[in-house]
Parts: C-alpha cells; sequence; structure tokens
C-alpha cells in the first residue's frame, strides 16, 4: 500500500465526517436511515466481503485480483462490481438471515420476561 491510495482511502471519510460536523442529524434525515441501513449489514459485509470477491472474481475475472487489471478503468470496474456484489449479498443476508433470527429473539425474550 502506497501513500496516495492511503490517504485516498481515508478522503472519504473526512468528508463523511466533515458533513456531520457541519449538519444536524434527526432521526428523520436521509443521512439517518441510510446509516441505519449501513449499520445493519455491516456485520453481514464483514463476514462475506471476502468470499464474495473470491467468486466474482472468479466468475467474471478469470480469478483476477483488482491490482492484477491491465489499467486503472478495468480496477475501478472491478472494484465497482465487486463492491455492488458484496452490498447485494449482505442486504440479502440481513433480510433473509438476520432479520428472523432477530424475530426469534425478541420472541425468547418476551416470553422469558413473562
Amino acid at each position: 500500500v502506497d501513500k496516495a491510495n492511503l490517504a485516498a482511502s481515508i478522503l472519504p471519510f473526512a468528508v463523511i465526517l466533515l458533513y456531520l460536523v457541519q449538519h444536524q442529524i434527526g432521526q428523520a434525515t436521509w443521512v439517518a436511515r441510510i446509516a441505519a441501513i449501513l449499520g445493519k449489514i455491516a456485520y453481514p459485509m464483514f463476514l462475506l466481503h471476502w468470499a464474495v470477491g473470491v467468486v466474482v472474481s472468479a466468475w467474471l475475472f478469470h480469478g483476477l485480483a483488482s491490482v492484477d487489471m491491465p489499467g486503472m478503468r478495468e480496477s475501478a470496474r472491478y472494484f465497482l462490481v465487486v463492491f455492488a456484489a458484496v452490498v447485494a449479498c449482505s442486504l440479502l443476508s440481513y433480510a433473509l438471515i438476520d432479520q428472523p433470527v432477530e424475530r426469534y429473539r425478541k420472541a425468547v425474550r418476551r416470553r422469558a420476561a413473562t
């Protein structure tokens, strides 16, 4: 990892922090809704990102990594495709696994409280 890539990876966080410092965020704003969704898919994304990246790479990019792409445009395309696949799989995991488990957990807690 070179210094330019490291600085570029920090830039989006700086922009987000700058926005958050300058704006008051309420519960009903679009920022709060997006943050809630991102928070819900963060753990599925953590669990799935590597496996989804490997599968998408093998399926669409002949098993190559982004650093193996011949140019910047191909690397960007690789990143966007893998990122979209990871987000989609994380949303599916949340909807099909996390939400049903949460319903059972709430039912067990209600039953334990009575």
